[in-house]
C-alpha cells in the first residue's frame, strides 16, 4: 500500500450550514424569478413600443386626414357657390333664349347693336365723339 491514506468525507463534513443553505435558496429563486419574468417584461416591451409606434403613426394619418378632410370641405362649399353661379347665368340664358324666339324687336335690337346690321336703305350717320378734356388738362396739353 501507499503511504497516503485516502480520506472519506464522514457525515458532519457534507452538511451545509444553514446560512448557507438559505443563501442558496435565495439564489435559486432570484434565478428563477428573473427566467419567469425576463419572458414577460420583454413581451411588454415590445407591445408598449408597438402601441407607442402605433399611436404615433395614427397622429400623422390623422393630421393629414384633418387637413385633407378641411381642404375637401372648403373645396365642396367652393364648388357649391359656382354650381349656384352657374345655374343662375343658365337660367339667365335661357330666358334670353325664349326672348329671342317670342320677341322679335329685342331680337332685331341685339343684331344691331351686337352684329351692327341695318335695314335695307338704311343710313348709320356716326357722329365724331368729343375728346375728353379731362386727359389733356391733366398733362397740361391742348390741341
Amino acid at each position: 500500500m501507499s503511504d497516503y491514506q485516502e480520506i472519506k468525507p464522514g457525515p458532519r463534513d457534507l452538511k451545509i450550514s444553514s446560512l448557507d443553505s438559505i443563501k442558496a435558496k435565495r439564489a435559486w429563486g432570484h434565478l428563477i424569478k428573473e427566467r419567469v419574468y425576463a419572458l414577460p417584461r420583454k413581451i411588454l416591451w415590445i407591445v408598449f413600443c408597438v402601441v407607442a409606434l402605433s399611436l404615433f403613426f395614427s397622429f400623422l394619418a390623422t393630421n393629414d386626414s384633418v387637413k385633407l378632410g378641411d381642404s375637401l370641405k372648403n373645396r365642396k362649399a367652393d364648388l357649391e357657390r359656382e354650381n349656384l353661379r352657374l345655374e343662375d347665368e343658365n337660367s339667365q340664358l335661357a330666358a334670353r333664349i325664349i326672348r329671342y324666339g317670342q320677341d322679335p324687336v329685342f331680337l332685331e335690337d341685339e343684331a344691331r347693336r351686337k352684329l351692327r346690321l341695318v335695314r335695307p336703305g338704311e343710313i348709320i350717320y356716326r357722329l365724331a365723339e368729343e375728346p375728353d378734356l379731362s386727359d389733356n388738362e391733366a398733362t397740361g396739353q391742348l390741341n
